[in-house]
């Protein structure tokens, strides 16, 4: 940012792209040029820079004057922690700019573990480094030692990738053919207090323009609508005592049509049942551990004041017992819709399983979408709009399609005879058991919500209709 027109640039970027706060990487402006170029270029901005903490001040974060208030919390050589309020609303921004050397950056991962914050917090920029041996192209393969550095510190504070759109690389040598080298380096992170505060919170990598790396750009759509929650069976219903009896009224219920409507509508009328069971035993189940736990350490409290009271003994263990029943439950629930297949994260806690569900519901998210003109929707209607004209002219318009060419069915290898007969052959009930027992019970559900833990678990009441079911659907297929 040493000449003109890249400062020229990044007022222009920042105005272009309405934004409220910019954090500036690799300036190259020595401290004795930076208030000829701050009154010359940024008269309109305030700036906080690491001037300090290194001779070419290596980030500079600068906004409007009057539209935030920024109070610098922590500097280093490679970050700028700032506390942010805009409307009332506080947040912790993080601008990276890390150095070349592993050892450097050990400092950095340091500092983001010391971070401790119950308010949303956001690190961006250019960290240096590369989670994947993919991020990287023409380039020599990365350390896993590397990787796994960057990765454990993203981890130990807490942090997820935010969702992220456009350029897939956000640094190149910008040097011609062969030579020519990629690498994502810059990126955003997030905590699950911003995934839950944004709803709608999502990371556009843009092009490069005049400089070696892509700008990153965190914005949230203020008309963003969140989606009514979705029915989803939770395994941890299956082990209540009133879930088989529940089940077992419903299937008492009459239904007469085909065994698939027949299953179906029993499904849709055990829904509600569900659900009930759920607010009764299983809702605010956090608040009721940490709850739980308050008792349960008050209890152990009075116990020390009078060690040999026997119903103060039996008080405590009844809660310990209690306590910790829900405590698995938490953890179940949190596992199952995390989808963490990692055994290694079996004992993390429970804000680990959190940030992972806060993380996959923003990746859910559908923020920016390019329409059939080519323009970048970003509201909730333009996105709305550019879906229903993408699918309106695909399939509301009528094209020639030519004739299958029978002749290709005698091409290459066939079945034989015996082959296909095979394949016609109905459907076994062993057959249909054996497929669904194989199906993880933390696999996604259906479009209906119901998992394979439900069938499992509700077999011996449901195993006649579903059978029949999946029996019908594939003589349904086979004609």
């Amino acid at each position: 940012m040493n000449e003109g027109i890249k400062q020229h640039e990044v007022v222009s970027f920042f105005q272009q792209n309405k934004l409220d706060l910019l954090g500036i990487n690799e300036s190259r402006i020595r401290f004795g040029n930076f208030s000829t170029v701050s009154k010359r270029r940024f008269s309109a901005f305030q700036i906080i820079h690491n001037y300090p903490d290194h001779p070419n001040g290596r980030l500079w974060a600068i906004w409007r004057r009057g539209d935030l208030q920024v109070r610098l919390l922590s500097s280093g050589s490679q970050w700028l922690h700032l506390h942010v309020v805009e409307d009332a609303r506080p947040v912790f921004i993080t601008f990276v700019y890390g150095l070349n050397d592993v050892a450097g950056r050990g400092a950095f991962w340091g500092f983001l573990k010391t971070v401790s914050t119950s308010l949303p917090w956001v690190v961006l920029g250019d960290f240096n480094c590369v989670r994947l041996p993919s991020e990287r192209i023409s380039c020599v393969p990365p350390l896993w030692s590397v990787m796994t550095d960057f990765n454990n510190a993203i981890y130990d504070s807490g942090l997820e990738e935010s969702a992220t759109t456009g350029c897939e690389y956000t640094w190149t040598n910008k040097q011609d053919g062969l030579a020519r080298k990629w690498m994502r380096l810059d990126r955003a992170l997030v905590n699950s207090d911003w995934l839950a505060a944004f709803l709608s919170s999502s990371a556009e990598a843009l092009p490069a323009g005049v400089s070696d790396h892509s700008p990153v750009v965190v914005s949230f759509n203020t008309d963003f609508c969140p989606r009514p929650k979705q029915f989803k069976f939770l395994n941890c219903w299956a082990q209540n005592s009133l879930f088989l009896p529940l089940v077992a009224d419903i299937w008492k219920v009459r239904v007469i049509d085909c065994p698939i409507f027949r299953l179906v509508s029993r499904l849709k009328l055990l829904k509600p049942k569900l659900k009930t069971l759920h607010v009764e035993h299983y809702s605010n189940i956090t608040e009721r551990v940490i709850h739980l736990r308050g008792q349960l350490l008050d209890c152990q409290s009075r116990v020390q004041l009078d060690p040999l009271n026997q119903s103060l003994l039996d008080e405590e263990a009844d809660l310990a017992q209690i306590f910790c029943r829900f405590k698995k439950v938490e953890l179940n629930i949190a596992y199952q819709r995390a989808k963490v297949h990692d055994i290694k994260m079996m004992d993390a806690s429970t804000s680990y399983f959190f940030a992972k569900i806060a993380a996959r519901r923003n990746a859910c998210n559908i923020n920016t979408v390019l329409n059939t003109r080519g323009d970048m929707c970003r509201t909730f209607e333009d996105i709305s709009d550019a879906f229903l004209d993408y699918y309106k002219s695909l399939l509301g318009t009528t094209q020639e399609v030519s004739l299958v060419d029978s002749c290709i069915l005698y091409w290459g290898p066939k079945l034989s005879t015996e082959e296909g007969a095979s394949l016609l052959a109905s459907v076994t009930d062993e057959e249909v058991r054996c497929a669904l027992f194989s199906i993880d019970t933390n696999k996604s559900p259906g479009p209906d919500g119901y998992s394979s833990g439900f069938f499992r678990s509700a077999w011996s009441i449901i195993v006649e209709d579903f059978t029949k079911a999946v029996k019908i659907f594939s003589f349904l297929v086979r004609c």
